[in-house]
């Protein structure tokens, strides 16, 4: 193979006999497998049908309504902050769609495609609050800095905020940055807590914890660009 598969989504079909390849407006290409499938297949199968695939995708209408289609759903998932990883299984059925995790898999049963990114997102924002707030609470003890509350959210364009009345507010998409990023933010949040503001005197007390904070800082502006773009 001389040159890199095109990118699909995968998703797993009791009702599939064989590995099924479909071009889809709004997704791209769509490879359905039966339960039990070897995956280790799919790049010499996805090779040999290369030139249908090419040619498929080029066949597809543009549409104005493609920008709005739900991004492609993940094989797996990589939470790089906390080490932990799952592989994510699609299978179809007549109800609304429901997540369950079972050692280190994610199970997406029933819905559409926007219905089982929307519960996919929602473990996420879950998986986020069930492994941010034991660490906050690592780093207030450490700290000495103490919020009121925690709030989790799927926020597009900040990692974290502090209130005045203390309650620290954090991005779940931290679960996606390397640790050292992500306990950046949670650190700058609490120096917040004594500092609500960006003064000399917030960095000093922020360096003062976490030695070279500012590096860091500017790996997070551009972090955001690493997202995988399921997670909206």
């Amino acid at each position: 193979m001389n040159t890199a598969l095109p990118h699909f989504s995968l998703r797993e079909s009791r009702r599939a006999r064989h590995v099924i390849l479909r071009a889809v407006p709004g997704l791209g290409l769509e490879v359905v497998v039966p339960p039990g499938f070897d995956r280790r297949e799919l790049p010499r199968i996805l090779d040999g049908k290369r030139s249908w695939i090419e040619r498929a995708l080029r066949r597809l209408p543009f549409d104005a309504t493609t920008p709005d289609a739900p991004p492609a759903l993940p094989e797996s998932l990589d939470l790089s902050a906390v080490g932990l990883s799952y592989s994510v299984h699609v299978l179809d059925a007549p109800d609304r769609a429901k997540l369950t995790e079972n050692a280190g898999r994610l199970l997406l049963r029933g819905g559409d495609e926007a219905g089982r990114l929307r519960a996919l997102r929602a473990w996420v924002q879950a998986k986020a609050r069930e492994q941010l707030a034991p660490w906050l609470r690592n780093l207030s003890r450490e700290t000495g800095l103490t919020p009121s509350g925690l709030r989790v959210r799927n926020q597009r364009t900040r990692w974290g905020s502090c209130s005045r009345a203390g309650i620290i507010s954090l991005n779940c998409k931290l679960l996606f940055l390397p640790r050292d990023l992500a306990e950046q933010v949670l650190v700058h949040e609490l120096c917040h807590l004594r500092q609500m503001n960006h003064s000399t005197r917030f960095w000093a007390l922020v360096e003062s914890f976490r030695p070279g904070g500012r590096v860091r800082e500017r790996g997070l502006r551009q972090a955001f660009r690493s997202l995988p773009p399921w997670i909206g």
